[in-house]
């Protein structure tokens, strides 16, 4: 499976997204994580998914998430698997 890289900023004021379309939804594409690069802090993260881009629902709820060692600034946010096309 090929590897998508994008870079993300978030501007201030917060709560921000960012959402991706990962163009399928039919039962043979169930994701089940997303793997995320940060600076070396605590970001308090949720992952929403839709299957229409209008109806979204929590599919990891939030809570603070540590970026940093041993992981080299990464953080893998593991969910039930699903098949949603869009996440957020």
């Amino acid at each position: 499976m090929p590897t998508q890289n994008t870079y993300w900023e978030a501007p201030k004021p917060f709560p921000q997204w960012v959402q991706v379309d990962l163009g399928r939804t039919d039962a043979s594409a169930s994701y089940s994580s997303c793997l995320l690069h940060g600076e070396r802090r605590n970001e308090t993260l949720s992952v929403l998914g839709s299957t229409d881009n209008t109806t979204w629902t929590t599919v990891k709820a939030s809570r603070a998430t540590p970026f940093g060692l041993p992981a080299a600034n990464t953080v893998t946010i593991t969910f039930t698997a699903t098949t949603q096309r869009y996440f957020r």
